[in-house]
């Protein structure tokens, strides 16, 4: 049975956020925007490298 994971790593999160989770979401981002929609079985990252947006 796969172990149920759900990793929200983020400063900022607008609203509306929708996530599906059945099992191993991951989300690491510096910013979700409003009315996002994340499914079951995603990973979102950034290396965080780079100019802050």
């Amino acid at each position: 049975m796969p172990s149920p994971t759900l990793h929200l790593d983020c400063a900022e999160i607008g609203p509306g956020l929708f996530i599906e989770h059945g099992s191993a979401t991951t989300t690491t981002a510096r910013r979700i925007g409003r009315d996002c929609r994340v499914d079951q079985q995603v990973t979102v990252g950034h290396t965080g490298r780079g100019q802050p947006v």
